[in-house]
Parts: structure tokens; C-alpha cells; sequence
């Protein structure tokens, strides 16, 4: 039987920033990873010569946010080289379009521009949401959802359903009347201060240079294994079994996966949040294109935002069901399309680019009989933004809800772990530290009174579960308690 301090299962990008913080303090971690490369949804892959990000495009809050500070708490601030561009998103609306700047003086501008009856209206909204005083923020704005906050600024209905399409769908998967406001808000002062970043080497090099934290310090990295089972002793974890038979005694065991694995599938004995699993709202998964282009592509797109693209004001529309849209009549109301290659052109020397729609799980045989026609269809619809792109295609590959399901275990496929709705965002009710004795949460089904989505969210669950371990290890926590911009 192997022994560690500290087990970790699963190697998102939660439970590699709390190994790494855990690593660096002398304690001995285990990774152990079911895919066959570290970081989750925050990874890369190679397919017939292109190169392709699984779901995360760029990064917030590098150089003033969360992630900064995490960073350089980890020394590693300036061993992963970011690049910030400029413009970073472009959201074409039915009436206008907007660009999402670096700077954001001038995002602010480009609203006032867009809607300039309502000035006044947009400066007192980013005036609130941008205050470094985040208690007084939390306190106003924990029990409503976004909705509500919406229409404490605005009455332009236009207005409100351009920022409801910037958050609600890509980054929280929740329309404004279901999305907790805390969270959204969050994703605004990560998002909208200080975007755009892409790390030199892809994707696919932060999860890689936590991982080396854990490896140079007398760690282990376990890739293409499966924790089958965490061991428990009167109500007590102490260790967990692995696929191959191998068991590992550890004092500390993290969960950095589904909920929902953990408490009914790992873990063989009782607990409250068992039940919890079943009642609690999960976040939607997504349908997603990867294209590669022929290098004549390189002349076709003259900056590297981001582009979400609106047919529709009525934004609750954008979420879209399966056997509505795969109906020839039904036009597809929303969609993201992302670039990295234009962010890193020495990494991504094949032009790329990805498609992306809200999605929902559905039934293995629908999927498997529509996914290629939906995936033509959503080449069609993205030829409204780039004309003729179908004429550029290579290469073209698809992943359904049930492809991302595979690639993290997350449940129905799930992008951002619990729907970020006011309830969950502000009850406890899987916090870091579990009702098992030992055994610690570091995911994005992590709840525990903020938000739970995004790298700069489960960077900061991952960072305070690590925290509590020290605590009980009795080590020192030599950093500030709060990461929170």
C-alpha cells in the first residue's frame, strides 16, 4: 500500500492549485487522474495536425484579479508567460455590437456609445460593480439573482439583454432570472477589468506547470487511472483504491470531481450530502465544433476577439433544446466562436477555431444521430459572421454533452459544476470541508457563498481548501486570506 499525505482525485484546475499550494508547504501529495493529461476542461488536444482548446478561451484577472494573486503565491507569476490582446470580445447584438476592451475605460465608452440614453444608467452600474469594497457589494447583492440587479439600473430592456448575453450563457449558463447576481458580478470584475489574457504554450501549459509544482516538491502525477473507491474507517476517510487494485493511505483525501461521483459511487458508506446530489440544479453542458482552416484563413479575421453572436434579445431563447434545433425550420438563435490560434501563433501555427452552443444531455442515440448535422449547421449559421468559412474547412470534429461527460466524469457534462443560482451560490451546502472526517472538496461543485465557475473561481476554492489542510496539519498560512478582487 503506497502512503501520502494528501490524496487528491482528479486534476482540474481546483485540485492542482490546492496540490500545489500543499506541495510547496512539504507535504506529500498523489494526483490521480482518469484522462491521460492533467487540468480538466482547461486543456488541449491534437487532432489530424490542428491543435484545439477544450472549453476555456482566455483567462481574467491575470494582472490585478484572483489569478495573479494565486500565481504569484505559487512563484509561478512569471514562469507562465500571458498575453493580453485587444479587442478581447466582440458581441453582435440584432441592434448593435459591442467590443469588450482591455482597457476598461474604454469597454464602459463602447456601452455609453451603444445605449447613450442610458449613460448615466451604465456609470452608476460599473461604478458598483467595480468597487474595491466587495463586502458592501456581497451584502447588497447575495439573495437576488441577476435579473433583479439588472432592473435596479436599467429599464432599457435592449441594454439588459446585451448583458445578460455577455455572462448569462457563456460564462454562466444561466439565463439573468435564474443566474445568482454575486456570481455574475464576480464574472464582470474578471471578465470586464481585466481580460483577455492566453498564456504563451496554450491552454494546456497552466495545468501542466501546476502539475510540475506537485512533481518537483515529491509529488506524484498518476494520469489514466480511476479512483474507484475512498476508503473509509468508522466514518473516517483514510485512503482510496485505485482501478488497477492499488491502494493509497492517505491523511487527507480531496475530492476534485463530481459531487455526485464522490458521494455515490466513491465513497460505500451514508452521508447528508448523498441526498443533496439529486435536488440541487446542475450548470448545462455544451455542443461544441473544432475546425481546422487552411492557412488562406489567417487573412479572413482582422482582430482576435471572441465573438457571441445574438439573433435575439430574448436571450431565455439562446438556451437551446436539442430536438428544437436539429429541426431544419429552427434557426439557432446564439452562438460563441473563439480563435486561439490568434493568440498564441507559434503554439497554434495551423489556424483554428471553435464553435460553441448551451446544450442539453438528452439520449446517446439523438446525439449520435444529429451531432454531424447539427455540426454543419452551426458552420452554416457562423457563416453570418465569417462568409464563406465553410470554404475554409480542413478538418472538422464535434463533442456533444456526452463527450465532455467522458472527458471529466462531470455529470450530464456539465460545464461549470452547480447552476450558479442565488440558492446554491449562497448556501454551504458542499462546502471545502465535507461531514467525513478527512475528506475536503476543491471543485467547481464546490459551494460556498460566492461563485463556483471559471479558473479564477475554483483557482479560489482549490487555494482555500488547501488552507484548511494546512490548518490541520498544523502548518503555517503565510498568505492573505482573501483572493477576491
Amino acid at each position: 500500500m503506497e502512503k501520502c499525505d494528501v490524496a487528491i482525485i482528479g486534476s482540474g484546475i481546483g485540485g492542482l492549485i490546492c496540490g500545489s499550494y500543499l506541495a510547496k508547504a512539504g507535504l506529500k501529495i498523489i494526483v490521480v487522474e482518469q484522462h491521460d493529461k492533467v487540468g480538466g476542461y482547461c486543456t488541449s488536444f491534437k487532432r489530424n495536425g490542428y491543435r484545439f482548446d477544450v472549453g476555456v478561451h482566455y483567462l481574467g484577472g491575470i494582472k490585478k484579479g484572483s489569478l495573479s494573486k494565486i500565481f504569484k503565491e505559487l512563484d509561478i507569476k512569471d514562469t507562465i508567460k500571458f498575453k493580453q490582446f485587444n479587442p478581447t470580445d466582440k458581441l453582435v447584438m440584432p441592434n448593435n455590437t459591442i467590443y469588450i476592451k482591455n482597457n476598461i475605460d474604454e469597454t464602459v465608452q463602447g456601452f455609453k456609445r451603444a445605449f447613450s440614453r442610458d449613460t448615466k444608467d451604465i456609470n452608476k452600474f460599473f461604478k458598483f460593480i467595480l468597487d474595491p469594497n466587495f463586502l458592501e457589494i456581497y451584502s447588497k447583492t447575495k439573495k437576488m439573482n441577476f435579473l433583479e440587479f439588472l432592473n435596479e439600473y436599467f429599464k432599457n430592456k435592449e441594454l439588459k439583454a446585451t448583458l445578460e448575453a455577455l455572462l448569462g450563457i457563456g460564462n454562466v449558463g444561466l439565463s439573468a432570472n435564474n443566474a445568482s447576481a454575486i456570481s455574475s458580478i464576480l464574472l464582470f470584475r474578471e471578465f470586464i477589468a481585466d481580460p483577455g489574457w492566453y498564456p504563451k504554450g496554450g491552454i494546456q501549459n497552466i495545468p501542466d506547470t501546476l502539475a510540475k509544482i506537485i512533481i518537483n516538491n515529491k509529488g506524484d502525477v498518476i494520469l489514466s487511472t480511476k479512483v474507484v473507491e475512498i476508503l473509509t474507517k468508522n466514518g473516517e476517510a483514510e485512503g482510496v483504491v485505485l482501478d488497477n487494485g492499488t491502494k493509497i493511505k492517505a491523511k487527507k483525501i480531496v475530492s476534485n470531481v463530481d459531487v455526485t461521483q464522490t458521494f455515490k459511487k466513491l465513497l460505500k458508506i451514508n452521508t447528508k450530502q448523498k441526498q443533496l446530489c439529486d435536488e440541487l440544479r446542475i450548470s448545462p453542458s455544451f455542443f461544441s465544433v473544432y475546425l481546422g482552416l487552411k492557412d488562406k484563413f489567417k487573412e479572413v479575421i482582422n482582430n482576435s476577439a471572441t465573438i457571441w453572436s445574438f439573433s435575439t434579445y430574448n436571450i431565455s431563447n439562446c438556451y437551446s433544446d436539442l430536438r428544437k434545433i436539429i429541426n431544419p425550420e429552427e434557426e439557432i438563435q446564439y452562438l460563441l466562436c473563439v480563435f486561439p490560434f490568434l493568440h498564441d501563433k507559434i503554439t497554434y501555427n495551423k489556424p483554428t477555431m471553435q464553435i460553441l452552443i448551451p446544450a442539453p444531455f438528452e439520449s446517446l442515440n439523438l446525439w449520435n444521430g444529429y451531432r454531424n448535422y447539427l455540426m454543419d449547421k452551426l458552420i452554416k449559421k457562423a457563416e453570418e459572421i465569417i462568409p464563406s468559412l465553410g470554404t475554409y474547412v480542413e478538418s472538422k470534429i464535434n463533442a456533444t454533452p456526452y463527450t465532455f461527460y467522458h472527458y471529466t466524469l462531470n455529470r450530464n457534462g456539465a460545464a461549470y459544476g452547480w447552476a450558479s443560482t442565488p440558492y446554491i451560490i449562497r448556501k454551504s451546502l458542499f462546502s471545502n470541508r465535507t461531514s467525513i472526517k478527512n475528506l475536503f472538496l476543491a471543485s467547481h461543485w464546490t459551494t460556498g457563498g460566492l461563485s463556483h465557475g471559471g479558473i479564477p473561481q475554483v483557482s479560489a476554492i482549490g487555494r482555500k481548501t488547501a488552507r484548511l489542510i494546512m490548518e490541520e496539519f498544523g502548518l503555517e498560512w503565510k498568505h492573505k486570506l482573501s483572493v477576491i478582487l
